[in-house]
């Protein structure tokens, strides 16, 4: 596990996501219902007890027959008898003779072929049928184990399981896979200038929104989370509010980071016991960032603007989020784009900057969006993605590559 950064030192974003990375484990795994199981990561490999398809089976309506008897058009066959999915495949076809069969029937001993239903005409009044045209041997049949062979591994540990995997899950009968456990996630908000959505604010306040966008983005991963409310710049409420938030797996603070007077957090952190990893990033929005850890509590104060605090979450809570729940990648997938309009910024940090992005015959054309700072959410309701300008950059024209990460889970 890597050390923190040394204090008073701000760390670039590759530095800062490694911190975070070593110091998040993968939380221990328990046994869930498949159907419960959506949104969590694999604990353990998922292997095949059985071959899939688990028989040869017909993949068209038609009508089974031995390739020898139908290699030549116009051949002509007694149907003997019919079968439809769910029903046994029967007596053997012998010589001369066809089964009517049905789509995910099973073939019955001696054909090897199914002609399609439409490649047939009745004939003696349905007693017979007529091959409109010759069939080969395995043509329409689904052999046995041609998706899946037993003892093959389908699923590795550190999956994230999505509708497809319970879907698999269901068709190998893993009823109770073991899963990884999500994390406990507690939100306290800071300062005297926040107060309650329902509530009329004072001339000098404003409403708290960082708390919901918060817990949204946590429902947005499919974790729950707890609300530890409001706390007011005062050491010892706000002692008391961070207490009850160290019993769980993450606790995330919004506010009271920064470096002023009335900024609390990281000290009382450090009286509770907290190791500060680091404090400060190298990146626009979002500078003032705290990672700490007690244990196995991992703590992130996060600044009090809300774009900044909507960045980190997606650049830093959400990959800490997905290694604790078991993922193989938890880092946001980036893509190669093209910019439609200029951006312009005082090189010195990473910039995160806003822009609308759409995916044409030309690739990923991204759009910079207008924002007056870092508490714009109207600016951040208009965009989907952000555009990576490096610190050293001060100018990126129209046209200028660009990479950009995609809002989604975590992010949006």
């Amino acid at each position: 596990m890597s050390r923190g950064a040394a204090p008073g030192r701000t760390i670039t974003p590759d530095e800062a996501i490694r911190i975070v990375l070593d110091h998040a484990s993968p939380l221990p795994a328990e046994e869930l219902p498949f159907i419960k199981t959506l949104g969590r990561v694999l604990a353990e490999p998922v292997t095949a007890q059985d071959d899939l398809p688990p028989f040869d089976r017909s993949a068209m309506d038609g009508f089974a027959v031995r390739s020898a008897d139908a290699a030549v058009m116009g051949a002509v066959l007694t149907v003997v008898r019919e079968i439809p999915a769910g029903a046994p495949a029967g007596a053997r076809i012998g010589a001369g003779e066809a089964a009517r069969i049905m789509t995910g029937a099973p073939i019955p001993p001696g054909a090897d072929a199914v002609q399609m239903q439409e490649e047939t005409e009745p004939a003696d009044t349905g007693r017979r049928v007529r091959l409109l045209k010759p069939v080969a041997a395995g043509e329409n049949v689904r052999r046995r184990g041609a998706d899946v062979a037993a003892g093959q591994r389908l699923l590795e540990p550190g999956t994230r399981i999505r509708a497809h995997e319970v879907a698999l899950l269901a068709t190998l009968g893993v009823v109770n896979p073991r899963v990884h456990s999500v994390p406990r996630i507690a939100i306290l908000s800071t300062g005297d200038e926040i107060v309650e959505p329902d509530q009329a604010p004072l001339p000098h306040q404003i409403r708290n929104s960082n708390a919901y966008l918060l817990r949204a983005l946590a429902s947005g991963m499919r974790i729950g989370s707890t609300s530890l409310g409001i706390a007011a710049d005062d050491p010892e409420a706000l002692r008391e509010r961070i207490r009850s938030g160290l019993d769980t797996d993450l606790l995330l603070m919004t506010g009271g980071v920064s470096v002023g007077a009335h900024d609390h957090v990281a000290g009382i952190l450090r009286e509770e016991g907290a190791e500060i990893l680091f404090h400060g990033v190298s990146v626009k929005p979002g500078k003032p960032l705290l990672f700490a850890a007690r244990g196995r509590t991992l703590i992130f104060g996060l600044p009090g603007n809300p774009l900044s605090t909507a960045a980190m979450f997606g650049l830093f809570v959400a990959p800490a989020i997905r290694a604790l729940r078991g993922e193989r990648e938890p880092l946001p997938a980036r893509v190669r784009g093209t910019l439609t309009g200029d951006l312009r910024q005082k090189p010195g940090r990473t910039w995160f900057a806003l822009v609308s992005a759409r995916f044409s015959s030309a690739g990923w054309q991204a759009s910079p969006m207008t924002s007056t700072g870092s508490g714009d959410l109207a600016a951040a309701c208009r965009a989907n993605a952000f555009a990576v300008v490096p610190d050293a950059a001060e100018h990126l024209p129209a046209g200028a590559p660009v990479e950009l990460i995609l809002w989604g889970e975590g992010t949006a």
